[in-house]
Order: C-alpha cells, then structure tokens, then sequence
C-alpha cells in the first residue's frame, strides 16, 4: 500500500468518525436526543430494612387490634379483652380500651359502626419502641343504647401511639390523644 493510499484511507476514517461525533446520519434528519439516564437509589441497609420491618410489624398489629376492636363494639362490647386484642395491644393502650369495652357491654350500648383509620404515618423508632401519629375517624359511628336510641356519636381523634416490641411481637402499649378533626387529609 503506497503512502498516497494510507493517508487517503486514514482521511475517510477520520471523516467517518467525525460524521458519527457530529451525529449526520444518512436520513439527513435530526440526531436522535440522548436518552436520560436514570440514577438507581442506594440499596436499603440491614438498619433501613429492619426499620421498615418494624414499622410494618407495628401498623400491622394497630390495624389488627382495630379491626377486632370495632366487631366487638358492634356486638354490644366484652367485659374482657379478647385473644387478638392481647396478641396485638398490652399495657395501658390494652387496659384502656379493655375499660371502654366492658363500660360498654354493662350499659348495653351497641356501636353502627366502627373506627376507620384514616391515616397511620411512622414517628420515633428504637429497636425497642416506635410511634405511629394515627388519625381515627369514628364519625359515621352512632353509639345505641340497649333500646335502639341513639346516645353519642363518634368523632375524628388525631393520636401518638406508643408500640413497644414485647416477647418478640410489636404491640400497641400506649397513646396520647393530639385532639380532634373535621378530616383525616
């Protein structure tokens, strides 16, 4: 190969490149635009994770002890706390409410409905004990007396409540009430 056919063949290598740096293409058209790249997010540590865990542990248990919570007020309450409600609650949060349900069966009231819970966001976290900042909306509950006449009616409760991990098992121990609301947004 002659030096005049190596500096032929090295200028259209170079001009090939060029027109693929400058982004010609044989359409003539516009380059396409780059596709943005998207920055995956840092992987959850054991400590994240755990936390996680825990906090889904503990809402999962307060949904729990609602649920329970609201089928026995429809039944006319219960002068004892029931197996879910000892499984998912303990403590004061246990014995206050427990005092609700039997204040409840001894008047006879019945409950049309029961606590929906609006939102649960996380608060504090240690391994130990969490907080869960709640709103319960009671406001479509009307509480009857034993002859079908309405008492009460519920209303909305913003509450702290205290979830402590005992014997392996997160359970609602305590709470503080935040007040009332019109709405749970």
């Amino acid at each position: 190969m002659t030096s005049r056919m190596r500096v032929r063949l090295g200028a259209a290598v170079a001009a090939a490149c060029l027109l693929g740096l400058v982004g010609c293409d044989s359409g003539g058209g516009p380059s396409p635009s780059p596709t943005p790249t998207v920055q995956p997010s840092p992987p959850e540590t054991s400590l994240e994770r755990q936390q996680r865990e825990d906090f889904e542990a503990a809402e999962k248990a307060y949904r729990t002890f609602i649920a329970d919570t609201n089928r026995v007020a429809a039944t006319g309450g219960s002068l004892e706390p029931t197996a879910v409600m000892k499984a998912t609650a303990a403590g004061p949060y246990l014995d206050f409410q427990s005092q609700l349900l039997r204040a409840q069966k001894k008047a006879g009231d019945t409950h049309t409905s029961g606590v929906e819970i609006g939102y649960i966001r996380t608060g504090g976290y240690s391994p130990s004990q969490l907080t869960l900042e709640v709103c319960e909306d009671a406001s479509k509950n009307r509480v009857l007396d034993r002859n079908g006449n309405q008492v009460s009616t519920g209303q909305i409760l913003l509450r702290s409540l205290y979830v402590r991990r005992i014997d392996g098992r997160w359970k609602v121990w305590d709470g503080d009430e935040k007040g009332t609301a019109s709405s749970c947004e």
